[in-house]
């Protein structure tokens, strides 16, 4: 990818890496990761517990979401470069980042034109259906993502064609 923007063009790039980072780990979605803010993040540093941006005013209820791995480096490198600010991403960053992440997907291989289609979202289903193959029970995931379990949890799930072939050689014993 082509930087025309100097220092600051690479601190932005790192701010749309971070927050890919943030929602493959995580599950948020794109609003939720590019506005987190510093009161978000638990007194550990181990959990974010916040309240999700694209639920029903009735629903919402506090989302406590374990920091693992890389996500929990981004975060704390977002805290300490918030530069005493509550928001951990810069204004930049967080104004329509949908085209620069679009961007970023392409520049890693994600993305290819005619590649189908891949967005921040696909991401939240990426984790959706990890969840699944790894055998997280749907109401812990769902506890994680905001959903309110049932539906939406289905309309996620993506099994891979190895998690396909490992529940069949699982579920069905040998004839001979």
């Amino acid at each position: 990818m082509v930087n025309h923007f100097g220092s600051q063009g690479r601190s932005l790039a790192q701010a749309y890496a971070d927050m890919i980072i943030i929602g493959y780990y995580t599950g948020l979605r794109l609003s939720d990761v590019a506005e987190l803010e510093r009161s978000e993040l638990s007194s550990g540093g181990q959990f974010l517990v916040l309240l999700p941006n694209k639920t029903r005013r009735s629903k919402r209820r506090p989302l406590r979401i374990p920091l693992v791995g890389p996500a929990a480096a981004c975060v704390q490198r977002r805290v300490s470069e918030a530069k005493g600010g509550e928001r951990l991403f810069p204004d930049r960053a967080r104004r329509n980042p949908t085209k620069a992440i679009g961007r970023a997907f392409r520049s890693c291989g994600v993305l290819k034109r005619g590649n189908g289609r891949a967005s921040f979202h696909s991401l939240r289903a990426t984790f959706i259906s990890l969840m699944d193959e790894a055998g997280v029970p749907p109401h812990v995931t769902d506890a994680i993502t905001g959903h309110a379990g049932g539906g939406m949890h289905a309309r996620y799930t993506q099994p891979s064609d190895a998690a396909l072939v490992q529940a069949v050689m699982r579920a069905i014993h040998p004839l001979l």
